[in-house]
């Protein structure tokens, strides 16, 4: 424990937002940097459970606390088995970190008993405001005390009871889930909870009611649905959200809906035309974000359909393509979005142009990619697209947000969006040494800076196309050939998100990263730069986050063992 608390002082970390428990020697060295925002992974079950012994570890550290100093309330849980009955612990980590728990991610979590289920969403956690159920599976008793034919199937370490009496489980069946009636009493359980997202990978039935999930979270605005979970899932649960809004008794204020695909599978997208229109007959639902994907069981008929129903209020609109080719919107040429703040799209819903940025004239924030946020080097050039496109030119020039997804070749279509949109505080792009510097050169009130490029280098940062070294340093006083990094006065983040970056040493941490005066979060990935530098740097007293492979420091640390 002393030796972990050296380690924090010498790193100079100030609090932790995300802490893998998995180490004995977490316990009290810890304590001091945790703060309210923390996210705990706990990982139960198997060989990791019995070597580290997680979760018991962690819940023996937060039945020492008082409740009012319990630090987290952000909690992932991934492959754990819920066995109310059996499971005595299961009680106790919920009495203990339910009542403050804000954030809940569920992941490959198996629930045994549908009250266990109610339980555990409605009202053991009675302040949640996100709920995500990923991938969970669904058991009821079938025989009782069936210790000999379980015992093959499942191991004692997947439960914290040794030698516990097995019950015998098997999958929901659809004639079971008619017995599973609405309760009454789950009307408004948690008023709280506002954002609510499901994804079911398995052909698993969920084994409660939509209109009872509906009932018991009646305040939810962001509702986010995976694009695998199966066609009659989704139904059902458009169904029933139509159901909810026409019942005086639940507000109902959905104002986000997103169709997300789960990173973690290739499975067949099962969103059809069908949920489209199903979304858009539905009673007054005041939406003001969408997010959709276009593949083949979606028509551009059903997305321009829904898109022109809600244009005059959406704020957030993300459209993405998995098609060959492109499938331009034609609303793009003639719609007005007069609300429009932020827009997500592929090029091949544009059409390969900008023209429609003069029908919305509120864009602050554009993003374009051919999937979200998943820059890939296989992607056409944007050059001629920019460069042929005047139309930005006379778009809002209050824009603060951009990102690209496609590379960018030559400086010239940098140069250009860079006069035109002078108020950027936000850029995300392929960023070689010469793109860069026009950025250096123009942005003054840039922010933010996340750099695709796997190519940037010292002289892209420093200003200084020189080796530089420890025997050859650069000095104050000679001129730089090129603006550098240290021309952002308002820089306060900068990020190196690819694997490697072989060409970025020292120079940048000497010549380029001490230099911008608010410098607080830092991400560099595998870099050439040397412990001492990064010490160095982390000395800083304006940087909060600092993540490198070999030296962290801040909010975003991951303790692992």
């Amino acid at each position: 424990m002393q030796i972990l608390g050296k380690i924090f002082s010498f790193l100079q970390i100030q609090s932790l937002k995300s802490s893998r428990l998995t180490c004995k020697i977490w316990r009290r060295a810890a304590l001091p940097f945790l703060q309210k925002c923390s996210k705990v992974v706990l990982i139960r079950g198997g060989k990791a459970d019995r070597d580290q012994y997680s979760f018991r570890n962690f819940l023996e550290f937060i039945s020492s606390l008082p409740p009012e100093e319990i630090p987290f309330q952000h909690y992932y849980l991934d492959h754990w088995a819920l066995n109310e009955k059996r499971e005595k612990s299961l009680k106790q980590f919920w009495d203990i970190c339910g009542p403050s728990m804000k954030i809940l991610h569920l992941s490959n979590v198996i629930f045994y008993e549908i009250q266990t289920i109610r339980n555990i969403l409605y009202y053991w956690s009675p302040h949640l405001e996100s709920l995500r159920l990923e991938d969970c599976l669904f058991y009821t008793i079938t025989n009782e005390n069936a210790f000999q034919k379980l015992k093959e199937e499942l191991k004692a370490e997947d439960f914290d009871e040794p030698n516990l009496s097995y019950d015998y489980y098997d999958h929901v069946t659809v004639e079971q889930l008619k017995d599973v009636k609405r309760e009454e009493t789950v009307l408004n359980a948690n008023t709280s909870l506002m954002e609510f997202a499901y994804d079911q990978l398995e052909e698993e039935e969920f084994p409660l009611a939509w209109e009872e999930i509906f009932h018991a979270f009646p305040n939810i605005q962001k509702l986010n649905i995976g694009l695998t979970t199966k066609a009659d899932q989704t139904t059902k649960l458009l169904e029933a959200l139509n159901s909810v809004r026409q019942d005086s008794q639940v507000m109902g204020s959905i104002s986000e809906l997103r169709f997300f695909r789960n990173s973690k599978t290739s499975c067949k997208l099962d969103l059809q035309d069908s949920h489209l229109y199903q979304i858009s007959n539905i009673m007054c639902l005041p939406l003001t974000s969408l997010n959709f994907v276009v593949n083949e069981s979606i028509s551009l008929e059903a997305i321009a359909n829904i898109v022109r129903q809600y244009s005059p209020v959406l704020k957030n609109l993300c459209l993405h393509s998995e098609l060959e080719g492109e499938a331009p919107l034609e609303l793009f040429k003639y719609q007005r979005f007069p609300s429009l703040t932020k827009l997500c799209v592929c090029m091949n819903v544009i059409g390969g142009t900008f023209s429609f940025v003069t029908i919305m004239p509120k864009l602050k924030k554009l993003h374009i990619w051919l999937k979200e946020e998943d820059f890939s080097w296989d992607t056409k050039s944007m050059d001629e697209a920019i460069l042929r496109c005047l139309a930005l030119k006379h778009s809002n020039q209050d824009m603060t947000e951009m990102s690209f997804g496609y590379t960018i070749s030559v400086p010239k279509p940098v140069g250009l969006l860079c006069s035109w949109f002078r108020n950027l505080r936000v850029l995300m792009m392929a960023l070689t040494d010469d793109i860069i510097r026009v950025v250096f050169r123009e942005l003054e009130k840039l922010e933010e800076i996340t750099v695709f490029d796997r190519h940037l280098t010292d002289a892209g940062i420093t200003g200084n196309p020189a080796s530089l070294s420890e025997n050859s340093p650069w000095s104050a006083k000679s001129a730089r050939e090129f603006p550098y990094i240290g021309d952002l006065k308002k820089l306060w983040k900068f990020s190196l998100t690819f694997r490697r970056y072989e060409n970025i040493t020292d120079a940048s941490i000497y010549q380029g990263f001490m230099d911008v005066p608010g410098l607080s979060s830092l991400l560099l990935t595998r870099t050439k730069i040397g412990e001492r530098a990064l010490r160095d740097l982390s000395m800083r007293s304006t940087l909060i986050t600092l993540i490198t492979p070999t030296v962290c420091k801040g909010t975003e640390l991951e303790y692992a063992d």
